[in-house]
Protein backbone atom coordinates (compact mmCIF):
# COMPACT_ATOMS: atom_id res chain seq x y z
CA UNK A 1 0.00 0.00 0.00
CA UNK A 2 2.70 2.34 0.66
CA UNK A 3 6.35 2.70 -0.92
CA UNK A 4 8.82 4.15 1.21
CA UNK A 5 10.91 7.24 -0.55
CA UNK A 6 14.02 8.95 1.28
CA UNK A 7 14.33 12.86 0.83
CA UNK A 8 17.52 14.20 1.56
CA UNK A 9 18.08 17.94 1.69
CA UNK A 10 21.44 20.44 2.35
CA UNK A 11 20.60 22.68 4.64
CA UNK A 12 21.44 26.63 2.83
CA UNK A 13 21.32 28.41 6.54
CA UNK A 14 20.79 28.05 9.98
CA UNK A 15 17.06 26.66 11.23
CA UNK A 16 15.04 27.81 14.47
CA UNK A 17 12.34 25.38 14.34
CA UNK A 18 13.40 21.08 14.92
CA UNK A 19 12.62 18.93 12.18
CA UNK A 20 9.77 17.18 13.47
CA UNK A 21 7.39 15.27 11.84
CA UNK A 22 3.88 17.08 12.98
CA UNK A 23 5.45 20.28 11.62
CA UNK A 24 6.72 18.63 8.45
CA UNK A 25 2.97 17.91 7.69
CA UNK A 26 1.67 21.48 8.91
CA UNK A 27 4.20 22.37 5.68
CA UNK A 28 2.80 19.93 3.30
CA UNK A 29 -0.70 20.98 4.37
CA UNK A 30 -0.32 24.28 4.08
CA UNK A 31 1.63 23.67 0.25
CA UNK A 32 -1.38 21.57 -0.59
CA UNK A 33 -4.05 24.62 0.39
CA UNK A 34 -2.11 26.73 -1.49
CA UNK A 35 -1.33 25.21 -4.19
CA UNK A 36 -4.57 23.08 -4.97
CA UNK A 37 -6.99 24.53 -2.73
CA UNK A 38 -9.40 23.73 0.46
CA UNK A 39 -10.66 21.07 -0.98
CA UNK A 40 -8.12 19.34 -1.90
CA UNK A 41 -6.34 20.04 2.08
CA UNK A 42 -9.59 18.53 3.31
CA UNK A 43 -9.95 16.14 0.78
CA UNK A 44 -6.04 15.00 2.78
CA UNK A 45 -6.68 15.62 5.88
CA UNK A 46 -10.30 13.86 6.10
CA UNK A 47 -8.01 11.13 4.85
CA UNK A 48 -5.28 10.95 7.96
CA UNK A 49 -8.68 10.73 10.27
CA UNK A 50 -9.84 8.14 8.48
CA UNK A 51 -6.23 5.91 8.66
CA UNK A 52 -5.64 6.07 4.40
CA UNK A 53 -2.78 8.49 5.20
CA UNK A 54 -1.87 9.59 1.82
CA UNK A 55 2.03 9.96 2.99
CA UNK A 56 3.31 9.51 6.23
CA UNK A 57 7.05 11.39 7.42
CA UNK A 58 9.54 10.99 9.31
CA UNK A 59 11.49 13.70 11.73
CA UNK A 60 14.82 14.73 10.08
CA UNK A 61 17.78 13.12 10.94
CA UNK A 62 21.39 14.57 10.75
CA UNK A 63 23.64 12.61 8.10
CA UNK A 64 21.55 9.67 8.22
CA UNK A 65 22.12 8.71 12.00
CA UNK A 66 18.85 7.34 13.38
CA UNK A 67 17.74 6.83 17.21
CA UNK A 68 19.26 4.18 18.99
CA UNK A 69 16.92 1.10 19.96
CA UNK A 70 17.11 0.62 23.40
CA UNK A 71 14.44 -2.74 23.80
CA UNK A 72 16.25 -4.33 26.57
CA UNK A 73 17.66 -3.42 29.33
CA UNK A 74 21.15 -3.57 30.60
CA UNK A 75 21.66 -5.33 34.22
CA UNK A 76 24.38 -4.10 36.46
CA UNK A 77 25.39 -7.41 36.83
CA UNK A 78 26.90 -7.31 33.28
CA UNK A 79 29.66 -5.48 34.48
CA UNK A 80 31.95 -8.38 35.54
CA UNK A 81 31.02 -9.91 32.05
CA UNK A 82 31.79 -6.68 30.12
CA UNK A 83 35.07 -6.14 32.03
CA UNK A 84 36.48 -9.82 30.88
CA UNK A 85 35.71 -8.72 26.72
CA UNK A 86 37.06 -5.05 27.37
CA UNK A 87 40.22 -6.24 29.23
CA UNK A 88 39.91 -3.75 31.78
CA UNK A 89 39.50 -3.38 35.72
CA UNK A 90 35.21 -2.62 36.81
CA UNK A 91 36.49 1.04 37.34
CA UNK A 92 37.48 1.21 33.84
CA UNK A 93 34.82 -0.83 32.48
CA UNK A 94 32.23 1.38 34.31
CA UNK A 95 33.89 4.83 32.62
CA UNK A 96 33.39 3.33 29.47
CA UNK A 97 29.98 2.13 29.76
CA UNK A 98 29.04 5.53 30.73
CA UNK A 99 30.35 6.55 27.29
CA UNK A 100 28.47 4.11 25.40
CA UNK A 101 25.49 5.05 27.17
CA UNK A 102 25.81 8.91 25.58
CA UNK A 103 25.00 7.38 22.56
CA UNK A 104 21.95 8.27 21.10
CA UNK A 105 21.96 7.75 17.23
CA UNK A 106 23.62 4.98 14.84
CA UNK A 107 24.05 4.38 11.28
CA UNK A 108 21.16 2.96 9.43
CA UNK A 109 22.83 -0.28 8.98
CA UNK A 110 23.33 -0.90 12.91
CA UNK A 111 19.48 0.46 13.09
CA UNK A 112 18.73 -2.48 11.31
CA UNK A 113 20.93 -4.84 13.07
CA UNK A 114 18.90 -3.59 16.33
CA UNK A 115 16.04 -4.21 14.86
CA UNK A 116 15.87 -7.60 14.61
CA UNK A 117 17.74 -10.59 16.86
CA UNK A 118 21.07 -8.10 17.59
CA UNK A 119 20.16 -7.07 21.22
CA UNK A 120 21.54 -4.10 23.07
CA UNK A 121 23.70 -5.97 25.00
CA UNK A 122 25.22 -7.58 21.61
CA UNK A 123 25.82 -3.86 20.99
CA UNK A 124 27.79 -3.21 23.93
CA UNK A 125 29.77 -6.31 23.78
CA UNK A 126 31.10 -5.62 19.87
CA UNK A 127 31.85 -2.00 20.81
CA UNK A 128 33.97 -3.74 24.04
CA UNK A 129 35.73 -5.88 21.92
CA UNK A 130 36.57 -3.43 18.98
CA UNK A 131 40.23 -2.36 18.92
CA UNK A 132 39.48 1.16 17.54
CA UNK A 133 36.64 3.56 18.00
CA UNK A 134 33.54 3.21 16.74
CA UNK A 135 31.82 5.78 14.43
CA UNK A 136 28.98 6.31 16.96
CA UNK A 137 31.92 6.88 19.68
CA UNK A 138 34.23 8.91 17.83
CA UNK A 139 31.67 10.54 15.37
CA UNK A 140 31.54 14.10 14.17
CA UNK A 141 29.24 16.38 15.66
CA UNK A 142 27.16 18.01 12.28
CA UNK A 143 24.99 20.33 14.46
CA UNK A 144 25.17 23.04 16.56
CA UNK A 145 22.73 24.56 18.56
CA UNK A 146 23.91 28.40 19.51
CA UNK A 147 22.33 31.50 21.20
CA UNK A 148 22.41 34.30 18.61
CA UNK A 149 22.07 38.09 20.17
CA UNK A 150 20.00 40.45 18.37
CA UNK A 151 18.42 43.77 19.61
CA UNK A 152 15.15 45.59 19.36
CA UNK A 153 15.05 48.31 17.23
CA UNK A 154 12.44 51.15 17.50
CA UNK A 155 11.30 51.79 14.22
CA UNK A 156 10.24 55.65 14.33
CA UNK A 157 14.23 56.34 15.44
CA UNK A 158 15.73 53.10 13.58
CA UNK A 159 18.06 53.17 16.66
CA UNK A 160 18.20 50.39 19.58
CA UNK A 161 15.81 51.01 22.66
CA UNK A 162 17.22 50.45 26.22
CA UNK A 163 17.35 46.96 27.26
CA UNK A 164 16.25 45.48 24.72
CA UNK A 165 18.99 43.17 23.98
CA UNK A 166 17.64 39.24 23.65
CA UNK A 167 18.92 35.85 22.18
CA UNK A 168 17.03 33.24 19.90
CA UNK A 169 18.63 29.70 19.16
CA UNK A 170 19.70 28.74 16.31
CA UNK A 171 21.43 25.42 14.96
CA UNK A 172 23.91 25.10 12.21
CA UNK A 173 24.09 22.21 10.61
CA UNK A 174 26.74 21.00 8.47
CA UNK A 175 25.40 17.87 7.05
CA UNK A 176 22.15 16.65 4.79
CA UNK A 177 19.13 15.78 6.55
CA UNK A 178 17.47 12.81 6.00
CA UNK A 179 13.42 12.52 5.97
CA UNK A 180 11.92 8.90 5.42
CA UNK A 181 8.49 9.29 3.92
CA UNK A 182 6.07 6.78 3.03
CA UNK A 183 3.71 7.73 0.06
CA UNK A 184 0.14 6.02 -0.43
CA UNK A 185 0.40 4.01 -3.92
CA UNK A 186 -3.13 6.12 -4.21
CA UNK A 187 -1.71 9.03 -3.58
CA UNK A 188 -0.24 10.52 -7.31
CA UNK A 189 4.00 10.79 -6.81
CA UNK A 190 3.77 14.07 -9.19
CA UNK A 191 1.36 15.06 -6.39
CA UNK A 192 3.95 14.32 -3.26
CA UNK A 193 7.07 16.04 -5.29
CA UNK A 194 5.15 19.43 -5.77
CA UNK A 195 4.37 19.56 -2.16
CA UNK A 196 8.12 19.12 -1.40
CA UNK A 197 8.92 21.98 -3.75
CA UNK A 198 6.56 24.39 -1.74
CA UNK A 199 8.69 23.51 0.96
CA UNK A 200 11.96 24.00 -0.45
CA UNK A 201 10.56 27.14 -2.29
CA UNK A 202 9.40 28.45 1.18
CA UNK A 203 11.65 27.64 3.74
CA UNK A 204 10.73 25.59 6.66
CA UNK A 205 9.66 26.90 10.44
CA UNK A 206 10.63 30.51 12.25
CA UNK A 207 12.33 33.68 10.71
CA UNK A 208 11.64 31.97 7.02
CA UNK A 209 11.43 35.76 6.12
CA UNK A 210 14.38 36.59 7.20
CA UNK A 211 16.47 33.77 5.24
CA UNK A 212 15.88 31.18 8.16
CA UNK A 213 15.30 27.59 7.10
CA UNK A 214 16.77 27.59 3.97
CA UNK A 215 17.63 23.94 2.08
CA UNK A 216 18.12 22.53 -1.45
CA UNK A 217 16.75 19.54 -2.37
CA UNK A 218 19.58 16.99 -2.84
CA UNK A 219 17.40 13.75 -3.98
CA UNK A 220 13.99 11.95 -3.48
CA UNK A 221 14.32 8.38 -4.37
CA UNK A 222 12.24 4.92 -3.26
CA UNK A 223 14.58 3.32 -0.29
CA UNK A 224 14.44 -0.28 0.44
CA UNK A 225 17.34 -0.59 3.01
CA UNK A 226 14.41 -0.85 5.66
CA UNK A 227 14.43 -4.75 5.88
CA UNK A 228 11.49 -6.90 6.64
CA UNK A 229 11.96 -8.38 10.55
CA UNK A 230 11.16 -12.25 10.67
CA UNK A 231 8.75 -12.71 13.70
CA UNK A 232 8.79 -8.90 14.45
CA UNK A 233 6.48 -8.17 17.67
CA UNK A 234 6.64 -4.96 18.22
CA UNK A 235 7.76 -1.15 16.35
CA UNK A 236 9.65 2.01 16.74
CA UNK A 237 8.40 5.13 15.77
CA UNK A 238 10.88 7.84 13.56
CA UNK A 239 8.63 10.96 13.84
CA UNK A 240 6.44 12.16 16.59
CA UNK A 241 3.31 9.86 17.98
CA UNK A 242 0.31 10.49 18.92
CA UNK A 243 -1.29 6.91 20.08
CA UNK A 244 -5.03 5.95 20.15
CA UNK A 245 -6.33 3.03 22.32
CA UNK A 246 -4.95 -0.45 21.26
CA UNK A 247 -2.13 0.83 19.35
CA UNK A 248 0.71 -1.21 21.57
CA UNK A 249 0.67 -3.13 24.54
CA UNK A 250 3.53 -2.17 26.65
CA UNK A 251 6.15 0.69 26.04
CA UNK A 252 9.42 -0.87 25.84
CA UNK A 253 11.11 2.34 25.81
CA UNK A 254 10.16 6.01 25.54
CA UNK A 255 11.55 9.60 24.48
CA UNK A 256 8.50 11.88 26.01
CA UNK A 257 7.85 15.55 24.74
CA UNK A 258 5.40 18.15 25.64
CA UNK A 259 4.85 20.46 22.65
CA UNK A 260 3.33 23.79 22.69
CA UNK A 261 2.57 24.14 18.44
CA UNK A 262 2.11 27.55 16.52
CA UNK A 263 0.34 27.51 12.98
CA UNK A 264 2.46 28.67 10.22
CA UNK A 265 -0.03 31.57 9.20
CA UNK A 266 0.96 32.36 6.13
CA UNK A 267 -1.58 34.00 4.26
CA UNK A 268 -2.41 35.99 7.81
CA UNK A 269 -5.99 34.52 8.10
CA UNK A 270 -5.15 33.03 11.82
CA UNK A 271 -5.51 35.99 14.22
CA UNK A 272 -4.29 33.89 17.32
CA UNK A 273 -1.08 31.33 16.22
CA UNK A 274 -1.11 29.56 19.02
CA UNK A 275 -2.31 25.79 19.72
CA UNK A 276 -2.91 24.29 22.46
CA UNK A 277 -0.22 22.17 24.28
CA UNK A 278 0.27 18.27 24.10
CA UNK A 279 2.25 15.24 24.69
CA UNK A 280 3.41 12.59 22.59
CA UNK A 281 6.48 9.96 21.91
CA UNK A 282 9.51 11.53 19.95
CA UNK A 283 11.84 9.11 17.47
CA UNK A 284 13.28 6.13 19.01
CA UNK A 285 10.65 4.80 21.43
CA UNK A 286 10.10 1.56 21.32
CA UNK A 287 6.41 -0.41 21.73
CA UNK A 288 4.94 -4.12 21.72
CA UNK A 289 1.69 -4.03 19.12
CA UNK A 290 -1.30 -4.29 20.33
CA UNK A 291 -4.22 -5.13 18.39
CA UNK A 292 -4.19 -1.96 15.94
CA UNK A 293 -2.70 -2.60 12.62
CA UNK A 294 -2.10 1.19 12.11
CA UNK A 295 -0.53 3.58 14.36
CA UNK A 296 -1.52 6.90 15.73
CA UNK A 297 -4.14 9.46 15.19
CA UNK A 298 -5.05 13.32 14.03
CA UNK A 299 -5.80 15.33 17.26
CA UNK A 300 -8.67 17.38 16.86
CA UNK A 301 -9.56 20.71 19.39
CA UNK A 302 -6.09 22.25 18.77
CA UNK A 303 -7.00 25.39 18.15
CA UNK A 304 -9.81 27.56 18.07
CA UNK A 305 -10.57 27.47 14.30
CA UNK A 306 -11.29 23.31 14.55
CA UNK A 307 -10.33 23.49 10.93
CA UNK A 308 -6.88 23.06 12.55
CA UNK A 309 -5.21 19.81 13.23
CA UNK A 310 -1.72 18.25 14.39
CA UNK A 311 -0.81 15.16 12.91
CA UNK A 312 0.36 12.76 15.07
CA UNK A 313 0.86 9.81 12.71
CA UNK A 314 3.91 7.90 13.01
CA UNK A 315 6.32 6.45 10.45
CA UNK A 316 6.90 3.13 12.20
CA UNK A 317 9.39 -0.01 11.71
CA UNK A 318 8.91 -3.14 13.19
CA UNK A 319 11.17 -4.55 15.90
CA UNK A 320 11.84 -7.46 17.28
CA UNK A 321 12.03 -7.64 20.93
Amino acid sequence: MYDTYLWKIKPLSSFMTPWQSDTIYGHLLWGAKLIYGDDEVEKIIKAFKEEKAPFIVSNGFLGGQLPIIKKDLIKRSYTEEFSKIYGENIVETVKKLKEINKIKNVSIDMFNKLRGDYSNKNYIEDLLKSSTKSNELNGKKHSNISAVIHNNINRLTGTTVDNGIFSLKESFVDNNIYIFIKVNKSFEIGKMKKLLKFMEDNGFGKKVSVGKGAFKEVSFEKFNDFKKIQGANSFVVLSNYVPKEGDYSKVISENHLIKRGKIGNIEGEVSFPFKKPFSCFGPGSVFKKGKNEKYGKVLNNIHYNNKIVQIGIPFTLEVKI
